[in-house]
């Protein structure tokens, strides 16, 4: 490889970007996107690529199966864990890792404080807990299973991207 092809490997990583990675790498502004998407046909720039990506993700632990699994969690995750026999919120240190995974972000606002008795101060919250979408993540995985009849794009290359991403084949 080239000097100026192994800089546009290093900027291809930053945002996945052919053709901003062309750009930071010095090719001229008018061949940057034309560029940018034949160097990711070349063999040694696409195995740079792979290789690069593959110890970004090694260092992270991002593998095919933990991709799943916090799928799964998502699509077939249940919000009764989250509650009390009364069907108030449990605290979040009280819910099980299934179920504080599938929450999305929480919102914990302070509504009003009150007297009750002489020294009892009681302070009441509204809380609003989101879940992930789910209906998305159900999509995604029925996707990866195949399992849906939308019209699929076969494809030739020898490496899929999720082997590309995390170095592993699918299951």
């Amino acid at each position: 490889m080239t000097p100026k092809q192994m800089l546009f490997v290093k900027e291809y990583l930053v945002d996945l970007n052919a053709t901003a990675a062309a750009r930071r790498a010095g090719y001229s502004e008018k061949t940057a996107k034309s560029i940018g998407q034949e160097n990711l046909t070349k063999p040694d720039i696409a195995a740079a690529i792979a290789e690069a990506t593959k110890k970004n993700l090694d260092g992270l632990d991002v593998t095919t199966e933990r991709v799943l699994k916090e799928l799964a969690r998502i699509a077939f995750a249940d919000i009764r864990p989250m509650f009390d026999e009364d069907g108030h919120l449990r605290p979040m240190l009280d819910l099980d890792e299934d179920t504080v995974r599938m929450i999305g972000s929480v919102e914990v606002t302070k509504e009003q404080s009150y007297k009750r008795g002489e020294d009892d101060v009681i302070t009441e919250y509204i809380t609003k807990v989101r879940p992930w979408d789910k209906l998305g993540a159900l999509n995604t995985l029925a996707k990866h299973l195949r399992l849906t009849t939308e019209s699929r794009v076969e494809h030739t290359a020898d490496v899929t991207l999720i082997e590309l991403l995390t170095g592993e084949k699918p299951k």
